[in-house]
């Protein structure tokens, strides 16, 4: 644990960078290197390491695709960042599916920077509110939280139930 408190890790990731599709490597990875790299990105939320074996999982299951002549390029670095901050939340198969209907009407790059883009923003806008009530009582704190991270993933998993009903691509926006 690299934070002493509540309050210090959110103080520390008001500053979280993540990288845009631009910022990814400009040359495919091996292994080794995507999994120094990934994990060196998502220190800060500490959410536990990228490991061989999950990546593995992640190409037999599907949810990325496998390396050429075992590189990794940005769209699998990509996915691979975002599949390691949601899986916490959501299975590997929703991840995929959430992903594919993002990608009917928005090119990856757009869909990818826009999620680290609101993800850093979250951070950098996190409520002083809510950690002025963590210190009053974290009791009554993790319970609120736990409601909004419930009811959050409540409206995700419907609204890509419902959109992918509906199965209406559309124009892919190019910005």
């Amino acid at each position: 644990m690299k934070y002493q408190s509540y309050s210090e890790w959110t103080t520390a990731n008001k500053a979280l960078k993540l990288p845009k599709w631009d910022e990814l490597p400009k040359f495919e990875l091996y292994m080794d290197q995507l999994l120094e790299y990934v994990n060196e990105v998502l220190a800060p939320l500490e959410i536990g390491p990228v490991t061989a074996t999950m990546i593995n999982n992640y190409v037999k299951k599907k949810v990325i695709f496998p390396p050429l002549k075992k590189k990794y390029g940005n769209t699998q670095i990509a996915d691979i960042i975002l599949l390691t901050m949601l899986k916490s939340v959501f299975a590997l198969d929703q991840i995929r599916q959430g992903m594919d209907q993002i990608t009917i009407s928005m090119y990856p790059k757009r869909a990818y920077d826009y999620y680290v883009e609101q993800v850093m923003l979250r951070f950098q806008n996190s409520n002083q509110t809510q950690i002025k009530a963590l210190n009053e009582n974290p009791q009554l704190a993790l319970i609120d939280t736990t409601i909004e991270a419930m009811i959050s993933k409540l409206n995700a998993e419907k609204i890509l139930l419902y959109s992918q009903a509906q199965k209406v691509p559309q124009k892919v926006e190019s910005k």
